[in-house]
């Protein structure tokens, strides 16, 4: 599997998958004493080493990621806090061009823009979006190539860059600011669209703003209002003066015809509450009743509305009521330095979503001094309640399934928007981990032609050397395959080869049966009538495996593996939220149904929409953890956008080819892509059999009464590659049952037939799966040499180093070394390898690699690169990290947690800590550990969240380098010293909606 990883739980994760990989080891010895929480009992060991912090006074600039032009995809720049700088780079390359990114304040502060254009001729604006009702609630739009100003903020916030005319490259800066006492109105705010956005308030939240009032002027601001509040408004002016208020509702626009609550009378002060739904942009104004010269005060307290029968501080999503109004408009009007110019808000969704669902992970809060623990379920009740929202599902420790019952009479676009603000709403609220919508995912696009059942139209089984394979092995009846897909159907072909199922559609409307989640995984069929169904299940599911030679229909992929159906793809599509619940239920996992089956080996995914979700990637980690491969189609859309689920962390994506064994015109290239399989073309016909060039499979036909079962069909698409890949995988798991899915894909990738490019390349992946080559390989006998080599990543601390890294044979037959190439990301050729030795037994020319490094005139920080070995035993990739600054570095002090992670439990655990101060010794010692693989991480918490290496934090590290983790394996009372590795700031902003988790640390109390 490819090594995409990012700081934090999802790069932790992709240790676990290659967790088999012992790369350090401790040889036993003395234990130790440390400053550890909780230490076990029994031989215990220690791991020690120093960091180094890599890090200046002012953080790098965060480069924009495309596509990043809806908000839904926004560039996270993560949080900002008083004395905190963002920076992003990014460029406008034509005039329709929309960049957007996404910032989060724990607390209400005052940011600083500044924006500067490359490009003197153009004339780039700058907006503030709210996340309430989408609309830009400030604007910054001089006719220059420069943009500055500030604006309030408390949670979550867009910032848009866009131009009015021209193209530009560009860079921005954030500075977060305190706020005093009072915040000063700004003029001019005479207007509704002119008035002083102050960010989000929920129950609690108290603020004061001031101001002064001139004859025939108003004062006015904007509070985005995400919960149902009861909000008291108190003004204060001076004696001979009559203010009265005005309150609108801004959220479907920001020039609303009327006040919905006015408060006229003549007292001082003006008092009055005002009683708003969840979701509710609020416009305030301060007018004077007649002439009025005065200074004066608007306190804002908010808390709960009274509901019946209820309390003020409680509420219930049943009688919370949310706004009516939909999301701002795609066009929105607004006065301004450019006049009426129509501003093209991006607000429109790329991805279809279950509009009302929500995907939402909250962290447990500990007892404090004051109040008791508060589990993560009750935090998440809590905070989506007062917005209307109820748990419907949850995977158990994991992420819930929130619906908010949204208002009728909005349109299928108007629901999507609205559900994006209950998400956007959400990340910014405290202790949410993370809130995404529940994206719509859908089978990959079909094509359907005449059917035949003669295994010789089967050209694709050859092209992967599937019957020199079958010469190997034909599959055995202990591994299993699970298809998420549309469920399964009766057939001759396939009902010997399945095992019961579970149907995990948790909504009766999409799921067509009548019921929502329950144990018959039956394929009800998604044809309208004209259209027949599509029965993608059960097309994929012959491809691994129907019954094959058995003088009946078409051959499967594998001979004897169990099948077994998770539907999760039903009427309109499938949810997030159901195949994350389905990945966890084949992996035999706790999920929302409750049940669960034995573990699956395989998981064939042949589906893909909607964008990131930090929750299916974390539930791709704990699958893969516990010893299921996940597989998955990279999508149809001839693209170079990553497709999910193909794209996670931990996910072997499958690309197609055609007949010629060219990517096929349909097929997604990406950095993400994996490996490629066929997936056919049935526009062609290359090998002349009057047959589309399709993957012929199982598939009923509901075009007629009644429906056909024995039926097969011709399809296209990535859909149908994946599962070639599933099926081989199984054809490996049968010769080595042994294999974690991260040796598996090893396997596959590392014997692919090279496409393409020469290597790895976007289209290809590693090349197309090889059958014959990879059982050989995992057979270990009479298939020939397979190239190891004793570690898989190294870190060099010095500007100039070297180290030896032994290669070993670790199948049959004679290993031949072919090449050995270098490559660095950064800081130019200051890596090397070659070939050193006179060979050892089973290799022809050599018996280790001697990886070289020269950072010699290199600035500090960290430069990465990797070494390729290619042999007749497959090829090798080693990591390598040259980290130059040493430690301290330069820039503020913090207190950096150093853990000793535990990744052979799931979930994994903190078994030791150790607390340093960068201003101080950099060395750590984690003692007191029972025998085990670790993992040793390190990172701030400055936000005193309990984690590290999550959103926002400055620092974080991982041994023995962000992205080249390792596993080291602890014997009993073993010591292993020397464990150094450097600390970096971040980059959090790749991903929209996708915040790091991050590692829950120990209490400190009593520590060090």
């Amino acid at each position: 599997m490819r090594p995409r990883s990012t700081p934090g739980h999802r790069l932790l994760h992709s240790v676990f998958a290659a967790a088999c990989l012992t790369l350090i080891a401790s040889c036993g010895g003395g234990g130790g004493n440390g400053d550890e929480i909780t230490p076990p009992a029994g031989n215990v060991g220690r791991l020690s080493g120093t960091v180094s912090v890599l890090i200046t006074s002012e953080p790098d600039p965060n480069l924009e990621s495309e596509p990043n032009d809806t908000v839904s995809q926004a560039n996270d720049l993560g949080s900002i806090a008083a004395g905190d700088v963002l920076r992003a780079t990014g460029s406008i390359t034509q005039p329709s061009d929309v960049d957007v990114f996404q910032i989060t304040a724990p607390s209400r502060i005052e940011v600083e823009l500044s924006f500067v254009g490359t490009s003197t001729s153009a004339d780039l604006d700058v907006l503030l979006v709210d996340p309430v009702a989408l609309n830009a609630v400030e604007r910054y739009e001089s006719s220059a190539n420069a943009e500055s100003g500030t604006f309030v903020v408390k949670g979550t916030a867009f910032v848009v860059v866009q131009a009015f005319n021209g193209t530009s490259d560009y860079t921005l800066e954030l500075t977060g600011r305190s706020l005093g006492a009072t915040i000063t109105e700004r003029e001019p705010n005479d207007i509704v669209p002119q008035g002083r956005y102050l960010g989000t308030f929920t129950s609690g939240d108290n603020v004061v703003v001031s101001g002064s009032m001139m004859t025939g002027n108003s004062d006015i601001f904007l509070l985005a209002m995400p919960t149902a509040s009861l909000t008291l408004f108190t003004c204060d002016f001076s004696v001979g003066n009559d203010l009265d208020l005005y309150f609108y509702d801004a959220t479907a626009s920001l020039n609303p015809s009327a006040p919905f609550q006015e408060s006229i009378s003549e007292f001082i002060p003006e008092v009055t509450s005002v009683n708003t739904p969840a979701m509710t942009l609020l416009a305030v104004e301060v007018r004077p009743f007649q002439s009025a010269n005065t200074s004066w005060t608007l306190d804002i307290n908010v808390g709960t509305p009274r509901l019946a029968g209820l309390p003020i501080d409680a509420a219930t999503p049943q009688l919370v009521t949310l706004s009516t109004e939909p999301r701002a408009s795609l066009q929105d009007l607004r006065s301004g330095p450019k006049g009426s110019q129509a501003s093209v808000l991006p607000t429109e969704l790329p991805f279809p979503s279950f509009t009302g669902d929500l995907i939402v992970k909250a962290h447990a809060q500990e007892a404090t001094a004051t109040g008791r623990a508060v589990s993560a379920r009750e935090r998440l009740e809590a905070t989506v309640a007062p917005m209307g929202g109820r748990i419907v599902g949850q995977v158990p420790d994991g992420p819930a399934k929130v619906h908010f019952d949204l208002p009728g009479g909005l349109d299928e676009h108007e629901a999507e928007r609205y559900s994006f603000a209950l998400c956007a709403s959400l990340r910014g609220r405290d202790g949410i981990a993370y809130a995404e919508p529940d994206y719509r995912v859908l089978p990959m696009a079909l094509q359907q032609t005449p059917n035949d059942t003669y295994y010789g139209l089967q050209w694709h089984y050859e092209q992967i050397q599937l019957p020199a394979a079958w010469g190997v092995t034909t599959g055995s009846n202990s591994v299993r395959v699970a298809v998420l897909d549309t469920g399964s159907t009766p057939a001759q072909d396939l009902d010997d080869r399945e095992e019961p199922g579970f149907d995990m559609i948790s909504n009766p409307s999409v799921a067509g049966d009548g019921n929502g989640y329950d144990s018959n995984p039956r394929d009800v069929g998604d044809g309208n009538g004209l259209q027949p169904s599509s029965f993608h299940g059960s097309h994929v599911a012959g491809t691994i495996g129907a019954e094959t030679n058995n003088g009946y229909g078409v051959a499967g992929v594998t001979w004897q593996t169990q099948i077994v159906h998770v539907r999760v793809l039903g009427i309109g599509g499938g949810s997030t939220f159901d195949i994350i619940n389905a990945m966890l239920y084949a992996a035999g996992l706790p999920n929302d149904s409750g049940q669960t089956t034995q573990l699956c080996q395989v998981q064939n995914l042949s589906l893909g929409g909607g964008g990131f979700s930090q929750a299916a990637q974390d539930a791709v980690n704990a699958a893969t953890a516990a010893g299921s491969l996940i597989v998955a189609a990279a999508g149809n859309e001839n693209s170079s956008t990553p497709s999910y689920p193909a794209a996670y962390q931990n996910v072997l994506s499958v690309a197609a080819v055609d007949y010629n064994r060219e990517r096929a015109p349909y097929s997604n290239f990406h950095a993400t892509v994996d490996i490629a399989a066929p997936g056919g073309d049935v526009s062609a016909d290359l090998n002349g059999d009057q047959y589309p060039d399709g993957v012929l499979s199982t598939k009923p036909d509901d075009s007629s009464t009644p429906t056909n079962f024995e039926s097969y069909s011709f399809y296209q698409g990535t859909s149908m590659a994946a599962p070639h890949v599933a099926g081989v995988a199984a054809l490996v798991l049968s010769q080595n049952p042994g294999l974690t899915p991260a040796q598996v894909s090893a396997i596959l990738q590392g014997t692919a037939t090279d496409l393409g490019a020469p290597g790895r390349d976007t289209s290809y992946g590693d090349g197309l799966v090889n059958a014959f080559a990879a059982v050989s390989a995992a057979a270990g006998g009479g298939g020939g040499p397979t190239l190891s080599l004793s570690a898989n990543s190294l870190l060099f601390e010095t500007p100039t180093a070297a180290a030896d890294v032994i290669i070993t044979n670790v199948g049959s037959g004679l290993l031949q070394l072919q090449s050995v190439s270098a490559t660095t990301n950064s800081g130019g050729a200051w890596l090397s390898a070659a070939f050193v030795g006179s060979g050892q037994a089973g290799s022809t020319d050599a018996s280790s690699l001697r990886v070289n490094v020269d950072g010699t005139g290199l600035a500090d920080g960290l430069y990465e690169g990797q070494v390729r070995v290619e042999s007749n035993g497959g090829i090798a990739n080693l990591g390598v990290a040259l980290s130059l600054g040493g430690p301290g570095g330069s820039g503020p002090v913090y207190d950096v947690f150093v853990l000793a992670v535990d990744i052979d439990v799931s979930p994994p655990e903190t078994r030791s800590q150790f607390v340093l101060n960068t201003g101080g010794s950099l060395d750590y010692l984690l003692s007191q550990l029972p025998a085990g693989g670790y993992v040793i991480v390190a990172g701030t918490d400055e936000d005193d969240d309990g984690y590290i290496c999550d959103e926002g934090e400055p620092l974080c590290g991982l041994y023995p380098a962000l992205g080249l983790a390792t596993r080291i394996e602890l014997s009993s009372m073993g010591s292993i010293s020397g464990l150094n590795f450097p600390l970096e700031s971040p980059n959090f902003g790749s991903m929209a909606g996708a915040p790091l988790e991050g590692f829950r640390r120990l209490p400190t109390s009593g520590q060090n």
